[in-house]
Order: C-alpha cells, then sequence, then structure tokens
C-alpha cells in the first residue's frame, strides 16, 4: 500500500473530488496508520425477511465510506493517540478527534498546604482524582472540545480556506497538548491562571488585551 504525504494541495484536491461517485481509494498517509472502514455489525438479511437496524448499526452504515487514521502527539515524555474520522462530505463536514494518553511522564510536585482554612476532604479527593486519571481524562476532552466544536468556526474567522481544516486542526492538537504538558510539568506559561472554573479549564486561548493566554469562557 502506498504512502500519500498530507499537503494542503492534496486536502484541497480530496475536497474537490470527494463527490465523484467512485471507489474510494484506500490510503495511509506517512508516519500515520489507517485503522480501516467501519463496517456494518450484522450481516444483510434475507429478501424475504424485513429486518429493522439498530441506532449503532444505522451509524456504522452511515460511516461506512468515511476515512480514519491514528497519529501520535508528543511533548517530552507524553504521548497521546489521536483517532481521526474523516467523513466522505469533508471538507463540509469537519473532521472530529478522539484522544486517549499512551504514555505520561513526570508531573510537577504538588504545594503542600498547612492552612487549617483547606479541607483535607477536599485535597483527597483531587488526589485520587489524580490517580485514578480523571484529571488527565478532563483535560483530554477539554482538547477534542477545541477540536470537534470550535476549531471550525475559528479556521473560518481566520480566514483559512475550508480544505485546509483538518491542517488547522491538527495544528490546535499539537498548541492545546503543548499548553496542557507545560501546566502538568510546571513549565513557565505566560497565563493570568492555568485553571478557571470547576471543571479546571486550560488556557488554550490567546487573549489580544492582556497579552497573554486565557480559558475559554
Amino acid at each position: 500500500m502506498r504512502l500519500i504525504q498530507v499537503t494542503s494541495e492534496f486536502l484541497e484536491n480530496f475536497a474537490e473530488n470527494d463527490e465523484e461517485e467512485k471507489e474510494p481509494e484506500k490510503m495511509v498517509l506517512e508516519g500515520v496508520n489507517e485503522e480501516g472502514e467501519v463496517m456494518p455489525s450484522q450481516a444483510d438479511a434475507a429478501e424475504d425477511e424485513v429486518y429493522h437496524t439498530t441506532e449503532k448499526e444505522d451509524r456504522n452504515i452511515s460511516r461506512k465510506e468515511h476515512r480514519f487514521f491514528q497519529l501520535t502527539v508528543k511533548k517530552g515524555e507524553w504521548q497521546a493517540l489521536a483517532e481521526i474520522e474523516l467523513p466522505r462530505g469533508y471538507p463540509k463536514k469537519a473532521p472530529s478527534f478522539t484522544l486517549k494518553m499512551l504514555q505520561e511522564g513526570a508531573r510537577k510536585t504538588a504545594p503542600s498546604f498547612s492552612l487549617t482554612s483547606v479541607d483535607p476532604n477536599a485535597l483527597a479527593v483531587v488526589d485520587a482524582a489524580r490517580k485514578n486519571g480523571e484529571a488527565t481524562d478532563n483535560a483530554l476532552r477539554s482538547i477534542e472540545e477545541e477540536l470537534n466544536t470550535h476549531a471550525a468556526a475559528e479556521a473560518a474567522a481566520a480566514g483559512c480556506p475550508a480544505s485546509r481544516l483538518l491542517i488547522y486542526q491538527l495544528w490546535t492538537l499539537k498548541h492545546c497538548f503543548a499548553i496542557y504538558i507545560d501546566v502538568v510539568t510546571g513549565q513557565p506559561l505566560h497565563a493570568l491562571r492555568e485553571h478557571r472554573g470547576r471543571d479546571r479549564r486550560l488556557p488554550f486561548l490567546y487573549n489580544p488585551d492582556t497579552h497573554s493566554l486565557d480559558q475559554r469562557a
């Protein structure tokens, strides 16, 4: 199976030719593994039977001609896997990302508290969440939100051509993952605060008024 390097010209040609009725070409991106097509989970029903598909099966059938890829994003010892679903209607339909942490590095040492006003039970809950990986999962879900919910509108507002949306999303993934790793490893970060709100949102956005990173409202 031949390798195809992803360039802006490739994405533009893919977007222009996507509506043509032909058998989609199977491909593997350079440095990216193709996961394969999602096929219906059950065989076609016999002609003399009436078969009602489930919602999950309908969803899989509708995704039959989508393309699925995987890539690894790294910073230092930290590595995450990004699973990308490229719909047949791209770029009219935006790609979607799912993230999973593959390898974690060293975290910054948590500060010790001796103030009587600090609830020890609250600290225990936070520590348990970190050990169970909930903090990491929340951070990855917030990055997914930036990619799947906000990236398309922000790319259009920035004047990015629709055919280069995937490139913009990949840049956003690299940017957000780097900020997340800087926060958890204690690297200097030009931001007013590392977290905001009960969901501990990370400062993925640039605030031109303060010339610093800030959280989404």
